[in-house]
């Protein structure tokens, strides 16, 4: 087995853990470490596309922000993906420091189970240019120069739904439901959930609420009164600049990532832990 490590040197016990995959891989089986530390220039990024040719499994040594970087990085690639926790939230790297030897020898005889997450593909068009991105947890639009509010045409599978006047705008994966969408007001949808939510951050009218729908939709946003810059964000990473008259179209992308997960993972208790839910006791 060909296993590549993507790891974030500045977390606390990065290399120890890095050790320990070395350490748990048999003869037969080799380790390659991505050569670029967290948060490298999208050129040296595209430079390096290679690096993942002939790769049977990726391990993402961090947090969830590594997580998300390791699957930029990857691109279109349809390799696994194992997350290794060495951060605070965890939503999506589920093994531990102290579990890292056991979960790769796991690893390495097939004992797991695949979690398939959707993707969305997000086009931008400004004009004659159009790029391509492709974002895990969401899309956000917003954090512009002015304190002026900003419209936003929404459409889906090109019917007109509304126009938001807003502050800015979320468009997130199930997978992205526990990130910016919750912070905006957007409810937490289970991982294999067929949907995607639209999220207004801080809409200046109270009937503007976060909407579900199929992600067999194709989402429409066009950029109307927009008197500013505004900074289009995937996964949290800035994207572009985009202004008046720039049209965003988002839907789900054929190819899902694939996250590696051991039996007796509970979706549920990471929820339970990670939001401090305490319940309610009887007297």
């Amino acid at each position: 087995m060909n296993i590549g490590v993507i790891l974030n040197r500045n977390k606390p016990g990065a290399e120890e853990a890095l050790a320990a995959i070395r350490s748990a891989i048999g003869p037969r089986d080799r380790v390659l470490v991505y050569p670029e530390s967290h948060g490298a220039p999208e050129e040296g990024r595209k430079a390096t596309g290679g690096f993942f040719e002939g790769l049977d499994v990726v391990i993402s040594l961090g947090g969830d922000g590594t997580m998300l970087h390791s699957v930029q990085l990857m691109g279109t690639a349809d390799i696994p993906i194992m997350g290794i926790n060495l951060g605070t939230l965890g939503f999506m790297t589920t093994v531990l420091p102290d579990q890292v030897e056991k979960a790769v020898k796991r690893l390495l005889v097939g004992d797991y189970i695949i979690s398939e997450r959707t993707r969305l593909q997000l086009k931008v068009t400004d004009g004659p240019s159009v790029n391509t991105h492709y974002a895990l947890n969401d899309v956000a639009i917003g954090w512009g120069g002015s304190p002026r509010i900003i419209s936003l045409k929404v459409s889906i599978d090109h019917q007109y739904v509304t126009t938001y006047a807003c502050d800015g705008l979320v468009v997130s994966t199930p997978t992205g439901s526990t990130g910016h969408s919750l912070s905006a007001g957007g409810p937490i949808l289970q991982p294999d959930t067929e949907v995607f939510v639209i999220s207004p951050i801080c809409p200046h009218t109270l009937t503007s609420r976060p909407l579900v729908i199929s992600n067999r939709s194709v989402i429409g946003v066009e950029l109307e009164d927009c008197a500013k810059k505004l900074l289009l964000a995937v996964d949290g990473q800035e994207c572009c600049s985009i202004g008046h008259g720039t049209l965003l179209e988002m839907a789900a992308f054929e190819k899902r990532v694939r996250f590696i997960h051991f039996h007796g993972y509970d979706y549920y208790a990471v929820l339970r832990q990670k939001l401090r839910w305490q319940g309610s006791s009887m007297p």
